[in-house]
């Protein structure tokens, strides 16, 4: 299911907006291996000033009538898909409402990680979730790629941070992240283990100050039984992060998840080789 959101300045007419929607449909429809009754679209009308382009770089010249088509499909198409969906919108633009081929730019990515099961079987894990957040997609206010791990051992965690087991990978194409551990309290598996998670969520709670966290762990481990029991929930987490003394909460639903005061993430794939090791039900 791709999902396309379009981006020009604002000032067109309802007609010229549903023209424009057509022909980006029907493009996908012929060149993008798209079913015709897919049509998922977000149409952005930009004030002066936040819609900002160079007008030759890279092509042009281009006019104010510049629009910005980013295509977020289910899974990869190969350069020639691309390039034929690229020619087939441009035609069909010319068309109606009349845009110009200078004043269009496509961006294609997709929600699909090409390498995820590079980790299915990784010596250690008890899972990986592969999670995102787009902005402006089920109320997140910002894009964001958000791996979590669950470690069945320490020695597997070490051996993929500096043993060679994954993460150079990341360092040599985006530079060393900071990464952020809590230590394991218990993990339980929820009604829905068998279904495939759609959504995450992750709740956080800081502990008072002072307060011993013998009672308030015990407490977090209790809430954590009652939720397990819910439908929809895969698989449920709790750690603590004992150097800012915070209580985590790691949820995975298969359904829509439950609201709470926690970020919603997408799940792109899930890597569990060692799940039953770490987990017990509830």
């Amino acid at each position: 299911m791709p999902l396309t959101r379009i981006s020009l300045a604002r000032g067109k007419p309802p007609e010229y907006l549903r023209a424009l929607s057509d022909s980006l449909h029907w493009a996908l429809v012929e060149a993008f291996e798209v079913p015709p009754d897919d049509r998922f679209q977000i149409i952005h009308q930009h004030e002066p000033g936040e819609l900002v382009f160079d007008r030759i770089y890279l092509g042009g010249p281009r006019s104010d009538d510049f629009m910005l088509f980013q295509v977020t499909g289910g899974r990869p198409r190969g350069t020639a898909t691309k390039a034929a969906f690229y020619r087939r919108l441009v035609e069909r633009l010319a068309e109606a409402p009349g845009v110009r081929p200078e004043d269009v730019m496509v961006v294609v990515s997709t929600n699909q990680l090409t390498r995820a099961p590079a980790l299915d079987h990784l010596p250690g894990l008890g899972l990986k979730a592969y999670l995102i957040r787009e902005r402006g997609v089920e109320g997140s206010p910002v894009n964001q790629y958000a791996p979590f791990y669950l470690w069945a051992s320490t020695e597997g965690m070490g051996r993929f941070l500096w043993g060679g087991g994954g993460f150079g990978g990341i360092v040599d194409s985006f530079g060393r992240p900071p990464v952020r551990h809590w230590t394991g309290v218990t993990c339980l598996a929820g009604p829905d283990r068998d279904g495939a998670p759609r959504h995450a969520t992750r709740h956080t709670e800081p502990m008072p100050v002072d307060a011993d966290p013998t009672g308030l762990v015990a407490e977090a481990v209790a809430d954590l039984q009652r939720r397990a029991r819910q439908p929809g929930i895969h698989t449920i987490a709790l750690a603590v992060d004992p150097r800012s003394w915070e209580l985590v909460r790691f949820t995975l639903w298969t359904g829509p998840a439950a609201a709470e005061d926690a970020p919603l993430y997408q799940v792109l794939h899930l890597s569990v080789p060692h799940l039953g090791e770490i987990t017990r039900a509830a």
